[in-house]
């Protein structure tokens, strides 16, 4: 990329910034659901310590983002769903620098339905924690709005690169889940305001906090207590976080090279070029069984359906 480019797109994306964060409002002046949904020692720290500027891919990414939710937003009355409102904002009855916008949120006399949306590259079979806690914060907040209605909500999840769609649901508010969200923002918000000490960290998704910017000096990853790794193992683990992150270079290269190859077979092709053959099947669409919601609603059930897992190690070098 030209220096000249990266500078327009640099100046472009302050803009674009603004422009797409109009609904937020000053979020120096309160604490978010998405704040309160992860590490609390992130969150305090972004604000008395912040962060650097984000690249202009990283930029790209949230715009992108941002764009998926207006083409959800597009297809749902293009659907015939009318009447849901975007961005809605929830604001704490006492603590009024606790609040949460919800992205979509559809209201009747008797019920509210929230829908989070999150635009993911590939999307996980379980939902991600801060993606729930966030969900929970939402539906705490709306609960403590409007008591008398019945709250549900879901998480929608759209792969920008394949177009594919899931959505996890059946989540519904908790007293005590919300009281503790409250009472984490409360410290969070203490401790930006420099009257009370900055949180404990909570890795929560433990993927995230390779991406901090304050993990240097995170209690969480003390490096000073850890056991010395010898130089033979020191080297291999060198090779496998290379490959790793090598590894993750070519699957989304091959994404990529697969996106293109469907756009010309389609979801049922076989051919054949010399040694090469091609061949693509579809398989329908299928249900499948949440099973944390199914332990917490029919706990006989899941104990008889249940079976073992073997056990497994999992090797992870950051």
């Amino acid at each position: 990329m030209s220096d000249k480019l990266k500078h327009f797109l640099h100046r472009a994306f302050i803009a674009l910034a603004v422009e797409l964060s109009k609904h937020l409002g000053d979020r120096k002046k309160y604490v978010g659901a998405s704040d309160i949904a992860g590490c609390p020692r992130k969150a305090a720290l972004n604000r008395l310590r912040p962060e650097k500027e984000r690249s202009v891919a990283e930029k790209m990414v949230m715009a992108i983002g941002h764009a998926v939710e207006d083409v959800i937003a597009r297809l749902f009355t293009a659907g015939g769903f009318a009447g849901f409102k975007r961005e809605v904002e929830y604001v704490h009855p006492v603590y009024t620098f606790i609040r949460c916008h919800i992205d979509f949120l559809y209201e009747t006399e008797t019920e509210i339905r929230i829908r989070e949306l999150k635009s993911t590259k590939g999307n996980p079979q379980e939902p991600y924690p801060s993606w729930i806690n966030q969900l929970l914060i939402q539906m705490g907040l709306a609960s403590l709005a409007a008591p008398e209605k019945m709250i549900t909500g879901s998480i929608m999840a759209v792969d920008r690169a394949k177009g594919h769609c899931l959505e996890y649901t059946g989540y519904t508010p908790n007293a005590n889940l919300t009281n503790y969200y409250i009472d984490k923002g409360r410290k969070i918000w203490a401790a930006i305001q420099g009257e009370g000490p900055v949180p404990n960290p909570e890795p929560g998704d433990g993927n995230l906090c390779g991406f901090c910017s304050h993990k240097h000096d995170c209690p969480a990853h003390d490096t000073s207590k850890l056991q010395v790794v010898p130089a033979h193992e020191s080297q291999l683990a060198a090779r496998y976080k290379t490959l790793s992150a090598e590894k993750k270079e070519i699957e989304c290269r091959l994404d990529i090279i697969k996106g293109e190859l469907l756009a010309f077979t389609g979801d049922k092709y076989k051919g054949a070029a010399g040694d090469l053959v091609l061949s693509v099947v579809s398989f329908p669409e299928s249900a499948t069984v949440d099973s944390k919601l199914l332990k917490k609603d029919y706990p006989e059930i899941f104990k008889k359906v249940s079976k073992p897992r073997a056990a497994y190690v999992k090797l992870e070098v950051k």
